[in-house]
């Protein structure tokens, strides 16, 4: 049955147990064996908790691998290489919007230069590697903390041959083009780079996203890392879901995980939609109430130094699928299957996509299939790069197929992350399950979403019972 008695087990402990399995467990179609609530109960309050998780990289020793200065320098260097040889680049981050919230660097000045601050730019060339950022404002740092400054340490630290004050990117630029140099640019436009008349330029952009496809080692080892925090909110929200919620309960438990295990954010709006906003595709109000009979989608993505995960898992509100649900699943599931084993150097995404479509087409619902099948994942959650390029090992992409029957309330999409290897792919979400039978016993457990919390304030004085707790659900 879905909820009876409760299980004693520690939320904490729930916490633990979920990121063990969805950061390091292997990858099986069932996902991980699901927790049995019967033992949990039958150990009493008093169970010792669980053995600690084993130990994980730690999440900024990743960064510092993945965004290594010679690392850095390489990829500035490739770049070049794929550009004509007098060829002279500018490429800029953003400017910083309201101090108030965080500034998310562009991701292509992020996988270049490894700079997460806001206003800097960067200049190269084949004798030319500057990186120009703001002069040392101490009031500035006052509000909001030391950041880098022009001179050689900041050189010796960043990997670039130069660090100097924005003030001079102008005239740097202007000299760098004499002799009629061809000019690429990214982030920026050429009137913005104060030269009259402003310069003839190119996108770089194209060259860039060709680099940014093929992912290293080390930046394999940090989407994995974010592909494991997503895992294991999933997992924690799952054992959550129960009737009566609102979507957002769901999505509170899901980014609460995010931020236990140090993401800085989610990659992408949270799509958390119950019954008929199941099939809303990107859905993002996430305030509906879920319901009993319903399906809920979850399709999200933990963001980690700039690498972010997109998994999609769909579940039953009420802990089981009715017949109709999991005969629809079913289809979705094996159109999953058809198009992770399509995954293989030399494949395409159109290969992975047709693949799963077959299946859809096959079953009777090709017109409930509107969207593709796959998308590049990396420092973007929709990655930049040519579709029609042929996969190579480091490739990231989501396989996602989905069925969607507005007028039966039933929306099912089911995704996962696969890195392409050298002799087919591997799924690096598998710490969620994506088997029925291994979802409902998720279900059937108790997660962080069930446990109370502190009541809101009231007016007056606080009652004679001292403190208060409620969980959100109607009266």
């Amino acid at each position: 049955m879905r909820r009876g008695a409760r299980s004693t087990r520690p939320a904490t402990w729930a916490l633990a147990a979920g990121v063990a399995t969805a950061a390091v467990g292997a990858w099986s179609p069932a996902g991980p064996a699901p927790w049995s609530r019967a033992s949990a109960q039958e150990a009493g309050p008093e169970a010792p908790e669980a053995a600690p998780a084993p130990a994980l990289p730690d999440d900024e020793a990743l960064r510092d691998a993945a965004f290594d200065p010679a690392r850095l320098r390489a990829r500035r260097k490739a770049l070049l290489a794929r550009l004509p040889a007098d060829a002279v680049v500018v490429v800029a981050t953003g400017a910083r919007g309201p101090d108030t919230f965080p500034f998310r660097p562009t991701p292509d000045f992020l996988y270049l230069s490894g700079q997460r601050d806001a206003g800097l730019s960067l200049l190269l060339a084949a004798d030319l590697d500057v990186l120009f950022v703001p002069p040392r404002d101490l009031r500035w740092e006052l509000w909001n903390g030391p950041r880098i400054a022009p001179g050689p340490d900041a050189a010796r630290a960043t990997g670039f041959a130069e660090v100097v004050a924005w003030g001079e990117r102008r005239e740097r630029v202007r000299r760098a083009l004499e002799g009629k140099r061809p000019l690429y640019v990214a982030g920026v436009e050429p009137k913005e780079l104060g030269l009259d008349p402003a310069p003839t330029a190119r996108q770089a952009g194209p060259d860039i996203a060709h680099l940014r496809q093929v992912k290293d080692a080390h930046e394999l080892a940090l989407l994995e890392r974010a592909v494991g925090v997503t895992c294991a909110a999933l997992t924690e929200a799952i054992r959550s879901v129960e009737p009566g919620q609102r979507e957002f309960e769901v999505q509170a438990v899901i980014e609460h995980v995010f931020l236990r295990y140090g993401a800085q954010r989610p990659g992408f709006s949270s799509i958390v939609g119950g019954g008929p906003r199941s099939c809303v595709l990107h859905y993002q109000a996430n305030r509906g109430r879920l319901r009993e009979g319903d399906l809920i989608v979850m399709d999200v993505g933990a963001e980690l130094w700039g690498y972010t995960a997109d998994v999609t898992r769909t579940v039953p509100v009420s802990g089981r699928f009715t017949a109709r649900q999991r005969a629809v699943y079913d289809v979705v599931l094996r159109a999953q299957a058809a198009g992770i084993a399509a995954v293989r150097p030399g494949a395409t995404l159109r290969d992975v996509d047709q693949a799963a479509r077959e299946v859809i087409q096959g079953a009777g619902y090709g017109r409930a299939f509107p969207h593709g099948t796959c998308h590049w994942l990396g420092l973007d959650v929709h990655d930049v790069g040519a579709y029609e390029r042929a996969l190579e090992p480091g490739m990231v992409l989501t396989v996602e197929p989905g069925v969607y029957l507005p007028d039966e309330g039933i929306g099912i999409r089911i995704e996962d992350d696969v890195v392409v290897t050298a002799d087919g792919c591997r799924v690096l979400s598998g710490g969620v399950p994506r088997a029925p039978d291994a979802l409902e016993a998720l279900l059937a457990g108790r997660g962080l979403g069930n446990a109370p919390v502190a009541p809101l304030p009231e007016d007056g004085p606080p009652s004679a019972g001292g403190r208060r707790y409620f969980r959100l659900a109607p009266r």
